[in-house]
């Protein structure tokens, strides 16, 4: 399958067989070196990071990394979870309120691309500095 190794590949274990077989046939025609176009719900800036952290050596997404993206994201423990936010703010060793805003807003953006509910980034950004502001200054009325 892809670009996994020709021996018993493991699989992560929140993920059931079927999602597993999608996420094979993601990958079934050899190393992908792009997201497929499911993932053009999120823009171009967050899309490259979460590209970034899939990459192997090679230039190539990783076939677990991509699992475990999809599982620990979807169904993992609030940490991994989490992570996947980490993969949106960008690899940095220190992040910003700046660095937060981005990523809740991509979440928010591509949630509003889902859903086709959406009057633009305007929607997203309200929401996002809602949030921040509950974030860091609670117990304060919003103005």
């Amino acid at each position: 399958m892809g670009n996994q190794s020709s021996g018993e590949v493991r699989q992560n274990r929140y993920l059931t067989e079927s999602q597993v077989n999608v996420i094979q046939k993601t990958f079934k025609s050899g190393k992908l070196t792009s997201l497929p176009p499911s993932w053009e719900i999120f823009d171009s800036d967050p899309r490259q990071r979460i590209e970034t952290y899939l990459r192997n050596a090679d230039k190539s997404l990783s076939y677990e990394r991509y699992q475990d993206l999809a599982g620990n994201s979807l169904k993992g423990t609030l940490d991994e979870k989490i992570r996947f936010f980490g993969v949106l703010m960008g690899d940095k060793s220190q992040y910003t309120v700046k660095d937060v805003k981005f990523a809740f807003s991509s979440l928010f953006n591509a949630l509003q691309k889902i859903h086709k509910e959406s009057d633009g980034d305007q929607d997203a950004i309200k929401l996002t500095d809602s949030l921040l502001h509950d974030i860091l200054h609670k117990g304060e009325k919003r103005k």
